[in-house]
């Protein structure tokens, strides 16, 4: 999460007042995202399609099933 990775592809920014700088990275490299995410729906699927959230993530998702 920082500006490893724009370094290296120098990926830059430019500023209000002229400046350049190096943007900082999310390439979740220690969590693979979309695996996650794949688990999660694959065991969380019901009979009728929603996704039941887990009880850990409902505070950041804001309500129980995705679906309905």
């Amino acid at each position: 999460m920082t500006d490893f990775q724009s370094r290296r592809l120098n990926t830059r920014v430019k500023r209000e007042n002229g400046d350049k700088e190096f943007v900082h990275m999310n390439d979740a490299t220690a969590f693979a995202m979309g695996r996650i995410m794949v688990a999660i729906i694959e065991n969380n699927q019901q009979k009728d399609g929603t996704i039941k959230v887990p009880e850990v993530l409902i505070p950041y998702m804001g309500k129980k099933f995705i679906g309905k």
